[in-house]
């Protein structure tokens, strides 16, 4: 290391020998930036070009540890980005499958609920035609029965209701049929 001319101590290279002298001290105290130093021809010389191919040296190796250090930060951010990416692709599609399985089991609710309501409106009309059915036997059978114990019952709001039925259980040619015969008679 080279030696200051002014306070005789060891000053780290790289670094000019005038920005050393600003900072050094004597036994004084500080020096003034202003106050010339002395040295000699060869001594400036000398140390000039050894300062320099120090610095140089020096800053050469700065430079490329500088540099090789930020060509892995930069392969890192690279392989930081390619993972982003890959990560943010993933999230994409399992956030895309996610919602099609919850989809999925949704329509397949649906379509269960949807099984079981038909399931039970068939029962229920199951239930109903059979119930209709008893109904139409007992009936049938009262009526047989009042009629051998000849008995006389008004009929007229059985027919009655079976008119009103028929029009509903008519398709609209045949209602329109049987309104056209009513007409012409």
């Amino acid at each position: 290391m080279p030696e200051c001319a002014h306070c005789g101590e060891e000053y780290p290279a790289p670094g000019p020998y005038k920005s050393h002298v600003l900072t050094c001290t004597n036994e004084n105290g500080a020096v003034a930036a202003d106050e010339p130093v002395e040295e000699t021809a060869s001594e400036s010389s000398d140390s000039s070009s050894e300062a320099e191919s120090e610095a140089t040296t020096m800053d050469q190796y700065i430079e490329r540890v500088v540099d090789n250090r930020l060509e892995t930060v930069e392969s890192e951010l690279t392989q930081m980005s390619e993972d982003v990416d890959e990560l943010e692709n993933f999230a994409t599609i399992s956030l895309g499958e996610r919602r099609l399985d919850q989809a999925e089991a949704n329509l397949s609710e649906y379509s269960a609920s949807l099984t079981d309501l038909s399931e039970r409106t068939l029962e229920q009309v199951n239930e109903l035609e059979s119930q209709l059915e008893y109904q139409t036997v007992v009936l049938a059978t009262a009526l047989d029965a009042l009629a051998e114990a000849d008995v006389d019952v008004d009929t007229d709001p059985i027919d009655a209701y079976r008119q009103d039925q028929i029009v509903t259980e008519q398709s609209p040619t045949k209602r329109l049929e049987e309104a056209i015969e009513k007409l012409e008679s």
